[in-house]
């Protein structure tokens, strides 16, 4: 589905286009607690505080999201989980939709929900999927938007040298 699929959850997410997002170099928002899905605890964003840090953005109605979350759990986990953590932020409406995919998919990284939208409105995300990679620090170090094929390497060299 690649570029096209990702232009239809950008409509669907949003009516209204935010151009505006964390880029390199800038802090990661840390003081919003999202809500727990599933059997994952709330959890603070500043959790991740040590840890080179995979945050992916993603709902169950978007296909790119639904080919992307999984290869990004298997990068994740070709890493320590001491050096490395994988939180998959869903914003479906209805919880049991994600339910029903994290089930099917037998995702294990954790997964919390953005259910009032305030981080996903404090970073302006007008389309799906999102991920960020955040230094140990809890700086962006890059941002992917959408999902193409070979993303995920790209994503894993990228840890990979944030490790060094």
């Amino acid at each position: 589905m690649g570029r096209l699929g990702t232009a239809l959850c950008s409509i669907i997410l949003f009516s209204q286009t935010a151009l505006a997002q964390l880029s390199a170099g800038q802090p990661f928002p840390t003081d919003i607690k999202l809500d727990r899905l599933l059997t994952y605890p709330a959890l603070q964003l500043s959790d991740t505080h040590g840890k080179v840090t995979i945050l992916d953005f993603w709902a169950s109605w978007c296909e790119p999201c639904r080919a992307e979350l999984p290869l990004l759990e298997k990068v994740a986990k070709k890493f320590p989980s001491k050096d490395v953590v994988m939180i998959a932020i869903n914003l479906d409406e209805n919880e049991r939709d994600a339910d029903r995919f994290l089930k099917a998919t037998r995702i294990q990284v954790p997964v919390i929900r953005d259910t009032k939208r305030e981080l996903t409105e404090k970073l302006k995300i007008d389309s799906l999927p999102v991920s960020f990679i955040l230094d140990r620090n809890g700086k962006v170090v890059s941002v992917y938007r959408g999902y193409a094929k070979g993303d995920e390497k790209k994503i894993s060299d990228q840890v990979s040298k944030l490790l060094k």
